[in-house]
């Protein structure tokens, strides 16, 4: 049954990923799309850019010797691996790494040589080395993916493998760090690169081969205010939500 009563836009970026998911499960039944793609604007692209820049110059990062992290430093638990990394070579320490996402928020991370790897040192047809081994191994036998895809479980992980090797092959991003398949009105997969950029794409374009739109954009989805407010305490709820204008 539809709901009336106040709706709730929340960006996608800011979502949970649990939460995501049975967003995603709940509205799978529903063939109205609450999914809304908001390009960035010249302003926000010039302080974007602005941004990085800065961060660059701060801490003397050479853009173009970018490190994989690969795990293993307690002291790092916000860093996720395959996460892209810069040298500091504002510091003297030569373990002092620079954390730089796509917006040039960045993070100062002390990383022993043993947990990055140089990127000019991985190929990108070496899957194992640009991709989360949480995305390339598939879930375990009693996950809630598996009893959730049941029987087409393989189809789901063989589209999701070959959605992240294209992100890497048509170098989208240098890594990935996550990726997953959501349904709202249309069915896709999204993935989070090492820079925590965000590449997505339905169904129907991975399978015809299209290629990837790398524009920026921030993605909105509609929800209302009670059903988010039961998911959020854990209760059951249905969710019936209008398309976005």
């Amino acid at each position: 049954m539809p709901q009336s009563g106040k709706k709730i836009t929340l960006s996608l970026s800011k979502i949970a990923t649990a939460l995501l998911f049975t967003l995603s499960v709940i509205h799978s039944a529903n063939v109205q799309s609450a999914i809304k793609e908001v390009p960035e604007t010249p302003e926000e692209q010039a302080d974007r850019l602005n941004n990085i820049a800065q961060t660059v110059k701060e801490y003397q990062i050479n853009v173009n010797e970018k490190f994989i992290y690969q795990g293993d430093v307690p002291e790092a638990p916000n860093l996720q691996v395959k996460s892209i990394v810069y040298r500091d070579y504002s510091s003297a320490n030569p373990n002092q790494y620079v954390y730089m996402n796509s917006y040039g928020n960045r993070a100062l991370y002390q990383l022993p040589a043993i947990t990055v790897l140089p990127l000019s040192q991985t190929e990108k047809s070496d899957y194992p080395a640009r991709i989360s081994r949480y995305i390339l191994e598939k879930d375990a036998e009693n996950s809630r993916i598996r009893k959730y895809y049941g029987d087409k479980y393989d189809d789901y992980y063989q589209q999701k493998i070959k959605f992240v090797k294209k992100i890497i092959d048509s170098d989208s991003c240098d890594t990935v760090i996550s990726a997953d398949a959501y349904s709202f009105g249309e069915h896709y997969f999204s993935a989070t690169c090492g820079d925590r950029s965000e590449i997505k794409q339905t169904i129907d374009e991975i399978n015809q081969n299209k290629p990837i739109d790398k524009t920026i954009k921030k993605t909105y989805i509609t929800v209302p205010e009670e059903t988010l407010k039961k998911l959020r305490s854990g209760q059951p709820a249905e969710i019936s939500t209008d398309k976005a204008e």
